[in-house]
Formats: C-alpha cells, sequence, structure tokens
C-alpha cells in the first residue's frame, strides 16, 4: 500500500524536528561538559560489569515483559498463544531499539499478525499498558515524597529546576489519572461512555480495578529492576546515587527517554545531567547515559534481529 504524499510529508518534518532536537540538546550538552572530560570518563568505565548490567536488564526485562503483554492479550483479546507473543516481543525489539513508541506501535502490528486478532483491538491493549506504565512511573517518587522527604529535600535539591520539575509533574499527574479512572468505571451511564466500548478503546472498557493493580504492578516490578541494573552500571562508571534520589528522579528521565529521537539521544542525557548536577560528576553521568543508550539499542537490534530469524524459520516449519 502506497504511503499518501501529505502522510509522507508529515513523517519527513516529525523525522526532521527529531534530528533537529538531538542535535540542539547535544549541542547544549557538549557545551556544558567539554567532550574530552566525557572521552576520559568513557575510558574510565568498568565495562565487564557496564556490560553484564545491560544485557542483565535486556534478560529480565524482556522475560517479564513477554509475560504481562501475555498476561494482557489473553485479558482483553481472548486466547493468546504464549510462544507467539513471545516471538512477537522480540521481533519488536528492533523497533524499541529507536525508541519506546516505535516499539509499542511494533508490537500491536506483530502480535496482531502472529495471534490474528484485529489490530485496533490489540492497539486497544497495548493502549491500556501504557497509562498503566505512567501510574507506574509515578508510585515510586510520590512514596520518596511522602516518606522520604527530609532525607530528599535538602537545600541544593530545593534550589535546583529538578525539584520543580519532579512535583509538578506528580502534581499535575495524579489528577489526569483519576479522571480517566473516574470515566472508565464500567457501566458508567453517559452517552459518550456508551460509545466507546469497542475498538482501541476496548481494554478501558473491560478493565477492572484488579486489571489496573496487576499491571500497574508488573510495570513497578519492571522498575525495579531498572533501579537496580542501572544501579550496577552507574557504580561501574562512577556515578554513584542514593537509591531514594534515583527512585524519585529516575522516573523522569524514562519519560524523557520516551521522546523518538534518533537512537534516543539527546533529551535523555540533558535529563540526566539536570537532574542529577551535583550527585556525580557532569562527565561520569553524561559518559553512563551515552553508554546505557548505546549498549541498550545495540542488545536490542541484536535480540530482535535473532528473533527474526527464528521466527521466519518456525513460520516455515508449520
Amino acid at each position: 500500500m502506497t504511503e499518501p504524499a501529505g502522510e509522507k510529508k508529515k513523517n519527513r518534518i516529525v523525522r526532521a524536528a527529531m534530528w533537529a532536537l538531538a542535535i540542539f540538546s547535544l549541542g547544549w550538552i557538549f557545551l556544558r561538559v567539554p567532550l574530552p572530560e566525557v572521552i576520559r570518563a568513557v575510558k574510565m568505565v568498568e565495562p565487564l560489569g557496564f556490560a553484564s548490567a545491560a544485557l542483565g536488564f535486556l534478560l529480565c526485562t524482556f522475560a517479564l515483559d513477554s509475560f504481562t503483554h501475555h498476561a494482557l492479550f489473553k485479558r482483553f483479546n481472548g486466547p493468546a498463544d504464549a510462544r507467539q507473543v513471545i516471538m512477537a516481543r522480540g521481533e519488536s525489539y528492533l523497533l524499541l531499539a529507536l525508541g519506546f513508541l516505535y516499539g509499542q506501535g511494533g508490537m500491536a502490528y506483530l502480535a496482531s499478525r502472529r495471534l490474528g486478532k484485529p489490530l485496533i483491538e490489540i492497539s486497544g491493549s497495548i493502549l491500556f499498558l501504557m497509562f498503566c506504565t505512567l501510574c507506574s512511573l509515578l508510585v515510586f517518587p510520590t512514596i520518596a515524597l511522602l516518606f522520604f522527604r527530609e532525607e530528599l529535600v535538602t537545600p541544593e535539591l530545593v534550589a535546583g529546576p529538578e525539584w520543580r520539575i519532579a512535583v509538578t509533574w506528580i502534581i499535575a499527574s495524579w489528577p489526569i489519572i483519576a479522571l480517566a479512572l473516574i470515566f472508565w468505571i464500567p457501566d458508567w451511564n453517559f452517552s459518550l461512555r456508551k460509545k466507546l466500548k469497542g475498538g482501541i478503546y476496548v481494554a478501558f472498557d473491560r478493565a477492572r480495578p484488579a486489571d489496573y493493580a496487576l499491571f500497574v504492578g508488573l510495570r513497578i516490578l519492571q522498575i525495579v529492576l531498572w533501579l537496580f541494573f542501572a544501579g550496577l552500571a552507574m557504580a561501574s562508571a562512577d556515578v554513584h546515587i542514593k537509591a531514594s534520589e534515583l527512585a524519585l528522579l529516575g522516573p523522569i528521565v524514562g519519560l524523557v527517554t520516551a521522546v523518538p529521537t534518533p537512537g534516543r539521544i539527546g533529551p535523555a542525557q540533558g535529563a540526566y545531567l539536570v537532574l542529577f548536577h551535583g550527585r556525580a560528576a557532569d562527565a561520569n553521568l553524561l559518559a553512563y547515559s551515552l553508554l546505557w543508550a548505546a549498549a541498550s539499542t545495540a542488545l536490542r537490534w541484536i535480540f530482535g534481529v535473532l528473533f527474526l530469524a527464528a521466527g521466519r524459520v518456525w513460520d516455515r516449519e508449520k
């Protein structure tokens, strides 16, 4: 199917904007942190420890992510073969290497094709999981502010922009989530709610409180894995950040990382410098974030290619 000319132009504009954002971000970063300092910091990274953390994170999150998607499709889209879901998730890592949004779109398409389910309904389930992911990203920052406030709230933190970013994000997000949950109360009896009962809204329409609890919980577990493995990788790069500070500010970096710049480079590194400035040397922070992005992208490409090749062999044998 030929892509319409208007859609091609729109896609070119979006790609150009993402390239411009990445270049602008990197320019700002290297004006702030001289390149020779970053190169020296990269050379000081302990390679075996860093690579082990990156690989461990990929393998553990892939297993958890595959389980999550299988449970998701089984709950909202009917019977779902676990092997097909695992295969689709592995193949989607080729697109996930480009960015979070690409990975979600790719997973919707591949799962729909492998499971023989309508694309719009699978996309609806993915959309529900993305909503639960947003909810999970708020949990640790909220707990950190409520229960670790005395430890976290230092004069240096309050004076910096990261404090305002974190608090504004949390305060603004919870009411929006609450309104969304109220809107999707089962059997809510008003005209707009009645119209949104199928298609891309199928998962939201069918979801019950236990579903939100399950999938938010699974996404929280994935964040715990990130905190653990990112902490190991940071230590290999001589970046030592308190777990409470990482739990408070790390999810904000996760949101910024979803911006689909080429290779997910630029905004994420800027977020690390802004949010964790003063907690580690800027050059070390930048070395860690660049290497983590590069390792994640490379491993996902390798993983995706292996699954794509295995999937083709399996499909021929069926």
